[in-house]
């Protein structure tokens, strides 16, 4: 029986005795059947000498991805274009399930930051299709499992996974059944009318927020080309942030980051926001992220780092140009970076944890490339030690 805190169901009978390959050069084709699981050997080898930390988490979910994809195997898709669908659900149940076994990993809130900022890069780019992809598909079965919780959710993914043929509206109309059966809302949910828009059209709404100054009012309104996209919000209210995070937040923080999948323009005329990714869509004027952003430096934790490194490459095309952006995205940068470095030093230490070595390893990346004496004289001093210890 697999049991945790998002799948309780027990496999197919022969579940247990699935055999695992892997085969050098192999393309993944998608789910595997019959009790084998196929590897390519490339992507689950993992020197521990030299190959970053993050190739070692990358390596966990997709062993976690195909273990969970073993639970869909009696599910066949009706038609191949919704096979995302089953790729996507084994995808976030892996994680989820390695987030159980190992809690302190927080390998679920890294997953949820990185398939965000992905996504609103690839919509950024004005090409993005429909999200019927893996990379999209988790972060939208996550918002819906928020929405329905994690009882209804649970047992909708059971029922699923019990059919021997499924659909897009299939899936639609099992969590709906579910959902009915469970709640007792007057006012119902309609699964399918909600999540269709965030399957079906192509890029997402923006949310427009604006606090008027001493008052108890914050207007948000939607803009978005669909009639029919519905957005679930939930918002949480500070009486006094200042404490936490002084001259950065005054009243509110808009909880959508995690749970829901649509981008965030805020009106920042009387007070300021926690904001990261709206600078990569060009909404806010640039002064307004250098300052929202500056709290990194006192910062250690990988994950808002890690929203930090991916605006920062999308604004580096820059970097080759002598101009005045160029200048202050170097020095800007430069300044979250130092004090960082200063805190985590730059030799890693046997017992840390795996994020703060993705964040040094990712920190002074950044720092040799903005041209930092320091870095590269010790990028410098590790060349050497590696080509002196090499056997």
């Amino acid at each position: 029986m697999v049991e945790y805190r998002l799948i309780k169901y027990k496999p197919p009978e022969g579940f247990l005795m699935t055999n695992q390959y892997a085969i050098t050069g192999l393309i993944d084709g998608g789910m595997d059947k019959f009790q084998f699981v196929l590897y390519r050997e490339e992507d689950i080898i993992y020197n521990e000498e030299i190959d970053p930390i993050a190739c070692q988490i990358k390596l966990s979910r997709i062993i976690g991805r195909k273990v969970i994809g073993q639970l869909f195997s009696n599910v066949n898709p009706s038609r191949w274009s919704y096979m995302w669908l089953n790729e996507g659900i084994a995808t976030l149940f892996g994680v989820y399930i390695i987030n159980q076994i190992m809690p302190d990993s927080r390998m679920l809130d890294l997953f949820v930051v990185q398939t965000q900022q992905e996504s609103l890069r690839l919509d950024d780019s004005h090409i993005m299709n429909p999200l019927d992809s893996e990379v999209n598909t988790p972060s939208i079965l996550r918002m819906l499992h928020h929405i329905m919780g994690d009882k209804i959710f649970q047992e909708g993914i059971k029922v699923y996974m019990k059919r021997e043929t499924g659909s897009l509206d299939d899936f639609w109309t099992v969590m709906q059944s579910v959902y009915d059966s469970q709640t007792m809302d007057l006012e119902k949910l309609n699964v399918k009318d909600l999540m269709n828009p965030w399957i079906q059209e192509k890029q997402y709404p923006i949310l427009n927020v604006t606090e008027i100054f001493n008052s108890e009012w914050t207007k948000i309104f939607l803009e978005t080309a669909s009639k029919n996209w519905m957005v679930p919000l939930r918002s949480q209210v500070y009486i006094n942030l200042k404490q936490i995070l002084p001259k950065i937040c005054k009243k509110m923080i808009l909880l959508v980051t995690q749970q829901y999948f649509l981008e965030k323009c805020y009106n920042s005329e009387h007070s300021q926001f926690i904001i990261i990714n709206q600078q990569q869509i060009g909404e806010l004027d640039s002064s307004v992220f250098w300052d929202v952003v500056s709290y990194l430096k006192w910062e250690t934790d990988y994950i808002p780092w890690y929203s930090m490194f991916k605006a920062a490459e999308h604004m580096s095309y820059i970097l080759p140009f002598n101009s005045t952006d160029s200048t202050i995205f170097k020095r800007k940068l430069q300044m979250q970076l130092g004090p960082l470095l200063q805190k985590i030093e730059n030799e890693e230490k046997s017992n840390e944890d795996n994020f703060i070595k993705c964040l040094r390893q990712e920190a002074l990346r950044w720092a040799c490339v903005l041209g930092d004496s320091e870095c590269k004289k010790y990028a410098e001093f590790k060349l050497q030690w590696h080509l002196l210890n090499t056997t």
